[in-house]
């Protein structure tokens, strides 16, 4: 084998190895993300719907002002993305 040849197999070797490398890390954060949102969400669900009490309604209210902020975010960060101008990238 030349050395040209081992060169370029060392190349492909190289960027095989960067390119699952940066998988793994992609795939990391996101599963620490999921992990993450899955802790939040149990945390802004309403109580039972049986419970009627005051303290239970002041809950259910919480959670429903948390989704709305979230949507609200979400509709801002739709809003940017359809006003992007894709030319500038």
């Amino acid at each position: 084998m030349s050395n040209n040849q081992k060169i370029a197999v060392g190349v492909v070797i190289l960027v095989l190895v960067v390119f699952f490398g940066y998988k793994a890390v992609q795939q990391k954060q996101m599963d620490n993300l999921e992990a993450q949102n899955a802790t939040t969400t149990e945390q802004r669900l309403p109580s039972e719907a049986t419970n009627s009490s005051d303290n239970a309604l002041s809950q259910d209210a919480q959670a429903i002002d948390v989704q709305l902020q979230g949507l609200d975010a979400d509709a801002t960060v739709i809003d940017e993305g359809i006003n992007d101008d894709a030319t500038s990238y």
